[in-house]
């Protein structure tokens, strides 16, 4: 398990966030910080589409979300919110979200520099992938693999 394992980055870059010298350190985010940021964060997403729900009937306008009634209409629109709300948070913050935020952790390039809007978009693609959240408990979840990326600690 990976669980705080030290990553040791040699480079110094203006865009690198955590250099302070030319030899600096990253500690991942724990098992643990994960599972609540991901629990924060899912969270905070059923909650979005709740509150859609009761202004869609509040306004008169719930015919509008018919679409969900459908099996595959509503798979699909949830889909496409996931993708956009995690692509937004991320991209949007540099690589956090509300539940990183309470965790203290981001989301870093594994070279240390910030993610960009193309890597929040791929990160938030590669967690539609079934039983993707099932790889998290192995400290290092597909999503950071296949977008070469990793959620480490900020140091205060």
């Amino acid at each position: 398990m990976m669980e705080n394992t030290n990553y040791t980055n040699m480079s110094n870059t203006s865009t690198d966030i955590l250099a302070g010298d030319d030899a600096f350190q990253y500690e991942y985010a724990s098992t643990g910080q994960r599972f609540v940021h991901f629990l924060v964060d899912i969270v905070l997403f059923y909650f979005i589409f709740i509150v859609i729900g009761v202004v869609a009937a509040i306004t008169g306008n719930e015919s509008s979300l018919d679409i969900l009634d459908d099996p595959l209409g509503g798979r699909l629109i949830s889909i496409v919110v996931y993708i956009l709300f995690f692509t937004l948070w991320e991209g949007g913050t540099k690589g956090r979200t509300l539940g990183k935020f309470i965790t203290g952790t981001r989301v870093l390039k594994t070279d240390g520099i910030e993610i960009t809007w193309a890597d929040a978009l791929k990160r938030s693609l590669s967690r539609i992938v079934p039983f993707e959240p099932l790889t998290g408990f192995s400290g290092h979840p597909w999503h950071d693999k296949w977008t070469d990326t990793m959620v480490v600690k900020i140091r205060k």
